[in-house]
């Protein structure tokens, strides 16, 4: 039986110092260790992969040579983690990335793009719906980097310098970004903390909104007045336009944090805040229209049947998600093809100790439950079937999406299962608790450290 100790050194700070090793050593590699890009080009920062599996070398010497957990235990712990790393968290991301993907090579992903482009002609408003409502749109169908990638590509499009677009969509990100890719954040702080998914959810969702409120208002000020160094007047023209796109998506966000699952709270309220502003812009514009270039040259027109034909496989996503989130459902494919492994050796075999618990408690948690049909991933690959039967793709359209997908995971699937493993070890090991402590004992600088443990928790 092992017992957490939470310090092992019986020195506080050096014993804090060693359970945050393996995250300083991480951080270290991904942002400041001298390396080179593709090219043999000098930068800081070295793959994500080798990173990662680093700090869980490290985390699991730790967890051996400093708190005495048992070799076999330190590396149960982190498989267990690696395990629900790649399923479900890689299982949900590969499906949404293959439903992306299809549409994308089908082009109606190009057709749906140029829907919400034509919304407005004012390009101070173009900016706020494609960083803002429709970055928050695919953070939660795709996450994990697409909606900056994509909607920083679709704002060069329209004539706004590379660096200056993807920062702009790096703002509009902050807003949608805990709950991540169809709730990956909320459900994996649920595996980890043992905590109800729709608890945290809906905590998330009474705090997050006020903030979601003035992303618009401060990707307006980025854009008008740091970007393009106009005056106050022309940023004060579009506040109407934030405002709407910000009310409209923070009550939403509220809204289905508390009465849905995390999975389609992103969709859901990025959609809603571009319909809103769509509604509005019907009786209102700015006073003075800043034309966007794109939109001065002759650009294709597709018809409302085209449109529609085009966001079919993301109404199939959402209804599909909603139908596997729905108890009656959720509750009869939970039912068949359940299995259950047990972690024998570390199941029923660490004792979590005060002031954590009341009284010393063993931990019988330790057991990997692989749902085949209930899981979100599965639900969304079934959404990707459906979609794709209905773009009409070739064999080779299928394969190749495959392919693109599969070369897209590479990294994840070794990153994904790395991380996860190394916050399961940090829990059986009791160097989370360790960290907690030496944060709870901040007292009112708390609010500041805590941000900073939000930082640790984003990589």
């Amino acid at each position: 039986m092992f017992v957490q100790n939470y310090d092992p050194l019986n020195n506080f700070a050096l014993s804090v110092f060693c359970a945050a090793l393996p995250l300083i050593i991480l951080l270290y590699l991904l942002a400041l260790h001298p390396g080179k890009d593709s090219q043999g080009r000098k930068k800081l920062g070295v793959d994500a992969r080798f990173a990662t599996v680093t700090a869980a070398i490290v985390a699991i010497v730790i967890a051996v040579g400093i708190y005495k957990m048992p070799l076999n235990q330190a590396f149960l712990a982190w498989f267990l983690g690696a395990l629900i790393g790649l399923y479900p968290i890689c299982w949900i991301v590969i499906t949404v990335l293959f439903l992306y993907e299809m549409t994308v090579i089908s082009g109606s992903f190009d057709v749906m793009r140029h829907s919400i482009m034509k919304i407005t002609q004012d390009k101070r408003v173009q900016v706020l719906i494609v960083a803002f409502g429709f970055g928050a749109f695919l953070e939660g169908a795709a996450g994990f980097g697409t909606p900056v990638a994509v909607c920083a590509a679709i704002l060069v499009g329209m004539g706004i310098a590379p660096l200056e677009a993807a920062l702009l969509c790096l703002l509009g990100d902050t807003a949608p970004v805990a709950f991540g890719g169809v709730g990956i954040p909320m459900i994996m702080m649920a595996q980890v903390t043992g905590l109800p998914v729709n608890d945290i959810t809906a905590m998330t969702g009474r705090v997050l909104p006020f903030f979601s409120f003035l992303v618009p208002f401060w990707i307006m000020f980025t854009y008008v007045i740091l970007l393009e160094k106009k005056s106050m007047s022309d940023l004060f023209e579009v506040f109407p336009a934030a405002f709407v796109s910000g009310i409209s998506f923070a009550l939403t966000q509220y809204f289905l944090a508390q009465h849905l699952g995390p999975q389609l709270i992103d969709i859901l309220a990025g959609i809603v805040s571009i319909i809103c502003l769509a509604v509005f812009l019907q009786f209102w514009s700015p006073k003075n229209v800043w034309t966007a270039d794109w939109a001065k040259n002759a650009v294709k027109e597709y018809s409302a049947g085209e449109t529609f034909y085009a966001w079919v496989p993301w109404i199939i996503l959402v209804v599909i998600i909603i139908m596997w989130g729905t108890p009656s459902i959720s509750k009869a494919l939970g039912s068949v093809l359940v299995f259950k492994f047990p972690m024998e050796g570390l199941n029923g075999m660490v004792t979590k100790m005060p002031p954590v618990v009341p009284k010393p408690t063993v931990l019988k948690d330790a057991i990997f439950v692989l749902p085949l049909l209930s899981a979100t991933g599965t639900g969304i690959l079934l959404a990707a079937i459906l979609s794709g039967l209905w773009l009409r793709l070739s064999a080779s359209q299928w394969g190749d999406a495959f392919n693109t997908t599969f070369n897209r995971m590479k990294a994840p699937f070794v990153v994904v299962p790395s991380i996860v493993g190394i916050a399961f070890l940090y829990k059986y090991a009791g160097m989370d608790v360790q960290l907690a402590l030496a944060f709870a004992s901040t007292g009112s600088a708390f609010p500041f450290f805590s941000a900073m443990l939000g930082y640790l928790g984003v990589f």
